[in-house]
């Protein structure tokens, strides 16, 4: 995909908002995508989960790889992100009941289409955002990833949750190219189906039971990525931006202007999410031994 990307120009060129010095080949979200689709072929799994993983993924990956390629306006590609979170909602992977603040278990019944979309769109920007610097989307997501397999074993989720060892397998192949200095870049394609997947992970394997305070554990694990998703919104309203217009303020941004190396930054960020991760895990532990 490196060799494919320098023949047909798909590359991440220096910019003013950009760290990368010289052009960096946009096409690993497509490997990441390709070992993803594989292990979903093999893994013995519900052919309606298979459907609306694979087809929302593939989705995902056209779309990014053209944005990565011509360039797509905002509002398309959320439109193709909320296309691809209806293609899953409709093969089955949807947020259907919340608890109560008196602990009752509610159904969600039609509203929950939109929350579910909501969900999927909302964590596919978010990796899709903190997608700037050398292996630091790959590598939360990889930390993510693991924290919601292990929450899900806990739960009693773990068969509809192998999936996402497709991801880990492909996410960590692709770090042995992506880490600082990286020899490529996995662009929208590979980002926005990282955000997808642990959406989705978290609907089925944490949403789908009916254990109080388990939302804590995405939104935990997904704490750093989630602020800054929040933070940079917010600084774009204020500024009277579209919430779409990029800038270099992100968190990773700011750290490197205050002289952190590229490695310190990442480094850092996967401490961080490490920490907020081993907090979910624990809540949810703490919880299962309180309800036994």
């Amino acid at each position: 995909m490196m060799c494919l990307a320098e023949r047909w120009r798909i590359v991440d060129k220096p910019a003013w908002r950009k760290i990368h010095q010289h052009p960096v080949p946009r096409t690993g979200g497509v490997a990441i995508g390709i070992g993803v689709l594989t292990g979903l072929l093999l893994l013995p799994m519900n052919p309606h989960l298979r459907l609306g993983l694979a087809g929302a993924s593939i989705l995902l990956i056209v779309t990014g790889l053209y944005d990565d390629w011509r360039g797509l306006k905002p509002h398309i590609k959320l439109a193709a992100q909320v296309l691809a979170a209806l293609w899953a909602v409709h093969w089955g992977i949807r947020i259907e009941w919340v608890r109560t603040p008196l602990h009752s278990l509610q159904a969600l019944g039609p509203a929950s289409i939109p929350i579910t979309v909501f969900w999927l769109v909302l964590v596919t920007n978010t990796i899709n955002l903190i997608d700037g610097m050398d292996g630091l989307a790959a590598g939360i997501t990889c930390i993510v990833g693991v924290t919601l397999l292990i929450s899900g074993h806990l739960l009693n989720q773990t068969p509809v949750l192998l999936f996402v060892l497709c991801l880990l397998g492909s996410l960590l192949a692709f770090l042995r190219y992506n880490f600082n200095p990286a020899r490529v870049f996995m662009g929208d394609s590979g980002s926005m189906v990282c955000g997808f997947f642990l959406a989705a992970a978290s609907v089925l394997g944490v949403f789908k039971t009916t254990t109080t305070f388990t939302l804590a554990v995405p939104v935990l694990a997904l704490g750093l990525p989630l602020i800054d998703t929040v933070l940079a919104v917010l600084r774009r309203l204020r500024q009277g931006r579209s919430i779409f217009s990029a800038d270099n303020q992100h968190l990773h941004h700011r750290l490197l202007q205050k002289g952190y190396s590229q490695r310190q930054v990442v480094l850092a960020a996967y401490t961080v999410t490490l920490g907020l991760c081993l907090l979910a895990l624990t809540t949810l532990t703490f919880v299962k031994i309180s309800h036994f």
